[in-house]
């Protein structure tokens, strides 16, 4: 199991919980993971594989959060 793995997979049994609140709303963590598949999505439909660079111009929002795991994952020369 990588550290995505484990961390996707603490989401899922929290998916009802709060996970972060910013600007004054509660964000639950599947509400992360949906942003997570949706990111997923995105970098696939664009061409990114591993090895690739991608830029990341964020704040500290759950979007932001939600892109972090597949910036590990990408890094990982296992990532297909």
């Amino acid at each position: 199991m990588t550290p995505i793995d484990w961390l996707l997979e603490r989401f899922r049994r929290h998916e009802g919980d709060d996970a972060v609140v910013w600007k004054d709303r509660a964000f639950r963590y599947g509400e992360l993971l949906s942003g997570i598949a949706a990111g997923r999505q995105r970098l696939e439909r664009e061409g990114v594989r591993a090895g690739d660079v991608v830029m990341l111009d964020a704040d500290f929002s759950p979007g932001a959060i939600a892109f972090l795991p597949h910036s590990q994952e990408h890094s990982d020369p296992a990532f297909t």
